[in-house]
C-alpha cells in the first residue's frame, strides 16, 4: 500500500483451469461443477490483465480471480433425461434397474473447496 503514493498499483490476477498445453490432457471433467463449466482461455487472463493495466486505475491490493467461478463452489449437477428415466424404473415393482442403466446413472462426485 505504501506505493500507491508514487502511482504504483499491484494487483494480482489468480487464474483457474486454463486450456493450455500444461493443460491438454486434463479431462473436461473438472470444470464441470463450476458455474462456467469449462477451461478458460490464455486470452481471457489476458482481458483480464489489459483492464487491470489500462481500466482499473483506482485498483490497488486486490486480487483478481479468472476461473469460471471454481472458487465460489460447486453447482449441482443436472441429470440428463436417460439418468432421470433410469432413477424412475428404480422406482418400480422391480426395484432394481438393470446394471447397464446402473452404470450409466452414476454422476461424478464433486468435491467442496
Amino acid at each position: 500500500m505504501d506505493l500507491a503514493r508514487d502511482g504504483i498499483r499491484v494487483c494480482s490476477i489468480h487464474p483457474g483451469p486454463i486450456s493450455t498445453p500444461m493443460t491438454a490432457g486434463m479431462d473436461d471433467s473438472i470444470t464441470a461443477g463450476q458455474p462456467i463449466p469449462r477451461f478458460g482461455t490464455p486470452a481471457e487472463v489476458a482481458r483480464m490483465a489489459v483492464f487491470l493495466a489500462a481500466e482499473a486505475t483506482y485498483s490497488t491490493g486486490s486480487e483478481f480471480v479468472v476461473d469460471g467461478g471454481a472458487t465460489t463452489g460447486s453447482t449441482m449437477l443436472v441429470p440428463s433425461e436417460e439418468q432421470r428415466t433410469c432413477r424412475a424404473a428404480r422406482g418400480r415393482a422391480s426395484g432394481k434397474p438393470g446394471p447397464s442403466c446402473a452404470a450409466r446413472t452414476s454422476m461424478p462426485r464433486r468435491r467442496r473447496r
